[in-house]
């Protein structure tokens, strides 16, 4: 920004009616620019003592300076957090789409063959479990699934008697 533009912000600034653009570019300038900051400073002062700001603090009530300081320290505290605001709603906003684009892809995957488990989203929370086919495991000799696949294969029928009585005396059955 030059000098001349800088000098034109001055008023508009200490109106308060600066872009937030404008006021970066201008906060910026004066803060580098001695000459720029000295012409602010004398508008400033002119402004605060006829009273046009409109702030009636009685205390520093000719401390233009350090009103000045205040003044620009707040413009950039209020320009910071103008920034972070526009950072975190475009954050949001953006996690919104991201969420509504996986529901609708979520969705169309559903009406496939697989249902639910097809779908990326289960890919992704579950592993490839889902392409996963499960075979069932036939009894054998009035075993359950579970106890067919971890009984050792040459177990006699004299065991599997003994094991029977044990679990019938232990139920209360007795034979």
């Amino acid at each position: 920004m030059k000098c001349i533009e800088a000098q034109q912000m001055v008023k508009p600034y200490i109106e308060g009616q600066l872009s937030d653009r404008q006021l970066e570019q201008f906060l910026e300038h004066v803060g580098h620019c001695r000459e720029c900051y000295e012409e602010l400073e004398i508008y400033f002062s002119i402004y605060e003592t006829l009273g046009v700001s409109g702030d009636k603090e009685e205390e520093d009530e000719y401390d233009f300076k350090g009103k000045l300081e205040r003044d620009m320290k707040n413009s950039r505290r209020y320009l910071y957090l103008r920034k972070a605001y526009r950072f975190f709603r475009f954050a949001v906003l953006l996690l919104a789409e991201l969420l509504l684009v996986i529901t609708i892809v979520t969705a169309i995957e559903m009406k496939g063959e697989d249902g639910s488990k097809g779908t990326t989203v289960y890919r992704v929370i579950y592993g490839r479990q889902g392409n996963i086919k499960i075979e069932p495991v036939e009894e054998t000799d009035g075993e359950t699934p579970d106890t067919a696949a971890t009984a050792p294969k040459d177990r006699s029928r004299k065991t599997q008697d003994m094991a029977e009585e044990q679990q019938n005396t232990e139920t209360g059955d007795g034979a």
